[in-house]
């Protein structure tokens, strides 16, 4: 095949996964885009703030507004875009995620063909990537990681085309995109952390090394240091965030392993087992370094040349290896001494989990460059076992979203006559509800929780109450007795008012 027809096969096999990826979203999100509780309430309830002229606030009770602190600013921002310009805020977001989804699909095969300057390879990496279970995930909500990986994509990018041409221009949108990034999630700090350390391995020439490390620190970092001095002269403290010692347990590790091996292997066989699983981690990779450190002694005749060999790497392989570690560093950092209660669950490793998927594309690329027929036998038969069992996973969650829906945008919810009625009502009464997010979702007011209701309350006439666990139900209504009538009920929600009269 000649080099003019695979690229013309390449740009329709990237129109192709990126129409697919769109299909995908879109098929996933047919209730709705997803609502993952506080942190999805918090996003779009300060974007409507926003929008209303009260800044970057969002709703504790009818009365109360609280500011975002703990959560930066990027994405609400993003999402007040769309109610500036009169579009309904769940419905631009739907559409805008799964663009998302589809350019960063587009900007992760770009990576992939920059290091390895392979079009079946590249196309092969944008199909692992929208076979990825954890990525519909990721994208199929609105929280942010999504931006987050579209942005990191962009400054990897950015940076590599920096090295080729060492145009200052480059530098000054990586530092911006950076500072977006920083922006978008806190974490991002470790992205300006890898491309300085990258600029110190990779660049040359002192003065011009000195003015890019300076100017990726200041556009990446002054933009969040604006923010956090807002929200401490709000809250005294720094991003609403608990300082002090609270270092990660055993589990944590194990999330981040266990998150990496159900990439490639069914849980079945890894849940309860992560511990092995570790140590098989650790064995492969001390193995691989071993081996590679011998190889490099044989061809070499001295292990001196390796870090040589390694900055000879594709700009864009020693990019994504430093990330990993440095991300890991950061959300150790961040967990240990500001946040305790950061999970290591899929979403929060997910840019770790990227970087990996793009250093195993590439290195299935370097092995079947290989001589030896073994190597590829092996290649071929990996190649095809990755997206088949991916495809496998994600089609179940496709399947199991597009059916019942993502958090809050459940079917259930989306269908219930009883949340229906609760949005009527709110409009002359006042909601008093165990859900506040899903009443501000549903009813179109946060309301006061259930707790805070009292007969004392010159309102209770007007009272309408929103009670969504058959615990809690059953408390309220011991509680108060026959002083309510129940308006109506159904699997998501039981509605009573208070009884006006005997």
């Amino acid at each position: 095949m000649s080099e003019r027809s695979a690229k013309y096969l390449f740009l329709i096999t990237i129109i192709i996964l990126i129409l697919v990826s769109l299909g995908q979203h879109l098929y996933a999100t047919q209730w709705g885009i997803g609502l993952f509780g506080s942190d999805s309430f918090r996003y779009v309830a300060s974007a409507r703030n926003l929008v209303d002229g009260n800044g970057l606030y969002f709703p504790t009770n009818n009365k109360r507004l609280a500011p975002l602190t703990t959560f930066p600013p990027l994405l609400p921002g993003l999402l007040a875009s769309f109610d500036f310009a009169g579009l309904d805020i769940l419905i631009s977001a739907r559409y805008f995620y799964a663009i998302l989804y589809g350019l960063s699909g587009l900007l992760f095969v770009l990576t992939i063909y920059k290091a390895t300057h392979s079009f079946a390879f590249a196309s092969y990496g944008g199909l692992l990537f929208i076979s990825s279970p954890n990525l519909i995930k990721v994208y199929s909500v609105i929280m942010t990681e999504g931006p987050f990986i579209l942005l990191t994509l962009t400054g990897f990018l950015l940076f590599n085309q920096y090295l080729q041409n060492h145009r200052y221009l480059f530098i000054v949108l990586l530092g911006l995109v950076l500072g977006a990034t920083v922006l978008g999630r806190y974490i991002g700090v470790a992205n300006v952390l890898t491309i300085l350390v990258a600029l110190l391995l990779l660049t040359k020439g002192t003065s011009r090394k000195l003015r890019d490390m300076v100017t990726i620190g200041f556009l990446g970092i002054f933009p969040i240091a604006l923010w956090t001095l807002r929200n401490y002269l709000l809250v005294e403290k720094i991003n609403n965030r608990l300082i002090g010692y609270h270092p990660p347990v055993l589990k944590n590790y194990l999330a981040i392993f266990y998150g990496f091996f159900t990439w490639f292997l069914p849980e079945k066989y890894i849940l309860g087992y992560e511990k092995a699983f570790v140590f098989l981690g650790l064995f492969f990779g001390i193995a691989a370094l071993l081996f590679f450190v011998l190889y490099i002694n044989r061809k070499y005749g001295s292990p001196r040349h390796i870090p040589i060999r390694i900055l000879r790497l594709p700009p864009l392989i020693i990019l994504f290896g430093l990330y990993i570690f440095i991300y890991i560093a950061v959300l150790l950092i961040a967990k240990t001494f500001f946040e305790p209660n950061i999970g290591f669950e899929d979403r929060i490793i997910t840019p770790i989990l990227l970087s990996i998927l793009f250093l195993f594309t590439t290195l299935l690329y370097y092995l079947w460059n290989s001589r030896l027929p073994l190597i590829k036998v092996i290649v071929v038969l990996i190649l095809i076992y990755v997206p088949v069992f991916s495809y496998a996973r994600s089609s179940a969650t496709l399947r199991d979203y597009h059916q019942d829906g993502i958090g809050l945008a459940r079917r259930e919810m989306r269908t219930s006559q009883a949340l229906k009625t609760l949005s009527e009502l709110a409009r002359t009464n006042i909601v008093y509800n165990n859900n506040l997010y899903a009443s501000y979702f549903y009813a179109g007011q946060v309301g006061y929780h259930l707790k805070h209701f009292s007969l004392e309350h010159d309102d209770k006439d007007k009272s309408v109450f929103a009670i969504y666990s058959p615990s809690a139900e059953d408390t309220f209504i011991h509680k108060y007795d026959d002083q309510l009538e129940l308006i109506i009920s159904d699997p998501v929600v039981s509605i009573y008012r208070f009884k006006s009269g005997p």
